[in-house]
């Protein structure tokens, strides 16, 4: 069974199946009471687990979908460049913005580093 089913049926019926099968495998908890305090937590603690694993999976699709910086050394008018390749041009490095080829734009690649002295 799914936790997604599992999150469907109430919190009786659950219950209510836990203690049918404890019964019938001949094993009793101290008190119906307190299996029900440990049902509650197993099932808090299983959703909020699920809610973080939710979250992570989202986290991790949203870095997934940025592009990577890609050096493409120096920027040639023969070459394609894709969003993510970085080039020098005039000694200053660019990142491409927007798929291009042909002469270096200013609209198709935005300025990383200037150009300038290391101290």
């Amino acid at each position: 069974m799914s936790s997604k089913q599992l999150d469907e049926r109430p919190l009786s019926e659950l219950r209510l199946e836990w203690k049918t099968s404890i019964a019938q495998q001949g094993r009793k908890p101290v008190s119906w009471k307190d299996l029900d305090v440990l049902l509650e937590d197993t099932l808090a603690d299983r959703l909020a687990l699920e809610q973080r694993v939710v979250a992570l999976e989202t986290a991790l699709a949203a870095l997934q979908q940025r592009p990577a910086l890609v050096f493409s050394g120096v920027h040639s008018e023969s070459k394609s460049y894709v969003i993510g390749d970085t080039v020098v041009r005039g000694g200053s490095l660019w990142a491409c913005v927007i798929p291009t080829a042909g002469p270096f734009t200013h609209s198709a690649f935005q300025l990383i580093v200037k150009r300038g002295s290391a101290e």
